[in-house]
């Protein structure tokens, strides 16, 4: 079986369609897992038990739990992209993500336990902590992308990347508040964040703007003879 869990091929369809569910069976177990018991806490036997399969069958799919959480990882993140919806306004669309994270326990915990992968060096060389940054990379990829299609042209390269890590940063930082117990006000923060990314957005459009009439009176100078720059 690849490491990565998918089935073989050259199998039937019905056992093909069995491998598919078993291997669900044994990802959401995970994901229960690395929210109870967190990576230590988890074994391959205890995935197992959780997912109702004989533990034959977690080795079948998977090497070890470190490849169970890595894929896991990626699933998670795979159905959570395919759940957004792409015609929200900015605050709607800022507020629900925010608010599903902090208030289901499922995505709560999910970000407590991809955060130790990212904070503890134990886990500096596991599979699941390089799922976790590839997914990360996706995430600021999709942002940087929204900002690169809202921003005028000329702006510093790295701007649209900037923004996309700050706007993650203010997502972990709620999150963070969140699970040390904080009351957060997610109306006022989504309001902030999408402020934030308004007067961004006009301020980059009108620094543009003002070179523009600039590159503009220069050049309309130079057709009249003058020289801008002499006394």
């Amino acid at each position: 079986m690849p490491s990565d869990g998918t089935p073989r091929t050259g199998r039937t369809a019905t056992s093909r369609r069995g491998d598919r569910e078993t291997r669900a069976r044994i990802l959401r177990a995970a994901e229960v897992l690395a929210m109870r018991k967190g990576y230590s806490g988890t074994t391959m036997a205890s995935i197992s038990r959780e997912a109702g399969v004989h533990p034959g069958s977690v080795y079948w799919f998977f090497k070890d739990k470190d490849a169970v959480f890595a894929a896991a990882i990626r699933e998670f993140y795979a159905r959570e992209s395919e759940a957004r919806e792409l015609d929200e306004r900015p605050f709607d669309r800022v507020l629900r993500i925010m608010t599903d994270a902090i208030e289901s326990e499922r995505r709560l915990g999910q970000w407590r336990f991809n955060a130790l992968l990212l904070l503890d060096p134990v886990f500096e060389n596991t599979e699941s902590r390089r799922a976790f940054l590839e997914v990360r990379r996706k995430i600021k990829l999709r942002l940087t992308e929204h900002w690169i299609a809202r921003l005028p042209g000329g702006v510093p390269e790295n701007l649209p990347a900037d923004l996309a890590s700050t706007a993650l940063a203010i997502v972990d930082g709620a999150l963070l508040a969140a699970a040390s117990g904080d009351d957060v006000d997610l109306q006022w923060l989504a309001q902030a964040i999408v402020d934030m990314m308004d007067a961004t957005v006009a301020a980059a459009w009108a620094m543009a703007s003002e070179e523009h009439e600039a590159r503009d009176d220069a050049a309309l100078a130079r057709e009249r003879g003058l020289d801008l720059d002499s006394d």
